[in-house]
Formats: structure tokens, sequence, C-alpha cells
């Protein structure tokens, strides 16, 4: 590890979190859309299937879950949702997961369950595999943001930050079966175990929702995803800056981004609003210098 890169250590990291927690109310891209989902959450019913077809569809929607690909996936899930939420709150299920990691929570008979069932057929009426995403995006907003995010932004920034923050051997996050379709009970309790060690290391500070906030905006900066990270005023400015830096607009040249435009060309950054996006931009440019972190993930 560069430890000449002042923002890769653990105390950095403490303070990212603590300034998220302070510019909660900013009005990034993602910040709005989390409102509105909490929105729509408040005003539906955990045990209507209508209503929980609804908030699924806005989740797939907002996150780009891709569920879509499926025919009738979100039929099956709700279906699901409710009946376990009808038998006691899910949002009680949920919140104890992940103190004690048992997926029996979950359990709809001795051979289904919620983490581990296939949702929805392809086009040739084959049956698809797990939804663990959406899921953890469900229980996220079901608890009030108390339960771990996991898609493949978590999964490509939790292992560089387990090796700032605990530094040795990163776990293995996703299972697979047989037929490599994604074990959802095996991918769930291996993901949520290490959120919460890495939880403990930094402190109090870090619970899942401002844990999650920092993996999504380090994860959309090093992909060079910036329109849900900066306001639209702040990314016409990244825009025009990035052009005339000779920055291409194309998916490789924009991964690159973030290494290749400092924040001193970024004067948006030193506004008060922008604190937590400015040092969350200093973590991401720190992680894609870093070469020991970036390559060769385990």
């Amino acid at each position: 590890m560069e430890k000449s890169i002042e923002t890769l250590n653990t105390k950095s990291l403490q303070d990212i979190l603590r300034t998220i927690k302070e510019c909660d109310d900013s009005g990034d891209g993602y910040t709005v859309d989390k409102k509105s989902i909490r929105k729509v959450f408040s005003l539906t019913d955990s045990r209507h299937i209508e209503d929980v077809m609804a908030r699924l569809a806005l989740i797939d929607g907002m996150y780009s879950t891709q569920m879509n690909r499926r025919y009738y996936p979100l039929e099956d899930l709700a279906e699901v949702l409710v009946a376990l939420d009808r038998e006691s709150p899910l949002r009680n299920r949920f919140r104890s997961f992940t103190a004690d990691l048992d997926t029996n929570h979950f359990s709809v008979d001795d051979n289904n369950n919620l983490w581990s069932n296939g949702y929805g057929i392809g086009k040739d009426g084959t049956p698809k595999g797990a939804a663990v995403s959406l899921i953890s995006k469900y229980a996220y907003f079901e608890t009030e943001y108390r339960f771990p995010i996991f898609d493949s932004i978590a999964c490509e920034v939790l292992p560089l930050l387990w090796r700032i923050v605990i530094g040795d051997t990163v776990p293995k996050l996703i299972y697979n079966k047989s037929n490599q379709q994604m074990d959802g009970q095996k991918t769930i309790v291996a993901f949520t175990t290490a959120i919460n060690k890495i939880r403990m290391k930094l402190g109090s500070g870090a619970d899942y929702d401002t844990l999650d906030r920092l993996m999504w905006y380090t994860g959309k900066m090093l992909r060079g995803n910036f329109s849900l990270v900066f306001s639209k005023d702040d990314y016409i400015t990244w825009a025009d800056i990035a052009r005339g830096s000779g920055l291409k607009f194309d998916d490789e040249s924009l991964k690159e981004a973030v290494k290749k435009i400092s924040i001193k060309q970024l004067p948006f950054l030193e506004r008060t609003d922008n604190r937590h996006v400015k040092m969350l931009y200093e973590l991401a440019h720190g992680l894609a210098e870093n070469s020991d972190l970036t390559n060769n993930l385990s």
C-alpha cells in the first residue's frame, strides 16, 4: 500500500463518514432518488401485492437492477415478500438477520427461502435465479436504511475498503451453485459478515446507510459515472472541464476521469454543500492511483 496517499487510511474514512452524515440533505441525484423511493415506501403497504410491486418496480428502475431482463420476476418476488410479511413484519426479520446472520428468518417452507429462491423465467420459459441485489435494496428501504445493499458497486468497493481497514485477505463475497446461478443465502451471509467487520473496525459512524453512500459514490466515480454524484449544474461544469482536458466520453476513457482530472480543476467541489463529494473524490482518486489496491483483488 502506498502510504504517501493521504486518503487511504482508516481515520480518513471515518472523517468521510462523519462528513456524509453532516451533508445528508444535499441535492445530488443519489439523495433525491433515495428520498423518492422512501416516500413511496411510506405511502404503500408491505402486505399488499400491488403496493409491493410498485416498490420493487421503482427500485428496479432507479437502481438498474436489470430484473426487466426476466419475465414475471417482480410478481414472483412480491408474492414471497408479502407472504413473509403477513406472518411477521419483514422489517423485523431483516433487522434480526443483520445481527445473527440466520437466513432461516426468511424461510417460506423447508424448500423455499427468500434469498435462495429463483424469480422470473427466461424467454424460453426456463426458471431464473436469485435476486439478492433487489431484495437487499428492498430491505434497505423497508428498514429505513438499516440493511446493507448488495450490488456490483458494493462488491467492487468493499474489497478496497477491506484492504485499507483490515488489511488481510479479502473475503469471498459471491457464491455460485453448480449451475453458476448465485447461491443467494451464502452470498448475503458472506456479504453482510464482511460489511459488519468493516463497520466494527470503523466505529459507530459506520452505519449501513452511511457506509453504503461512501461505497456508492466512490464506485460511481471509479466507473466514471458522475451524473448522480454531482448536481445537474455541477455535472455540466464537470463535463465542460473534462472536454477541455481532452477526455473522451466513451466507457473506457471515463474510467480514467477521476484519476486524470484533479480536484484543483473542479472549483465547485469547494462549495460547502459539496464537502462530502470533495472528500469522496479524493478517496476515489487515491484508490484509482493505487495499483496495490485496485489490481489483482482476491
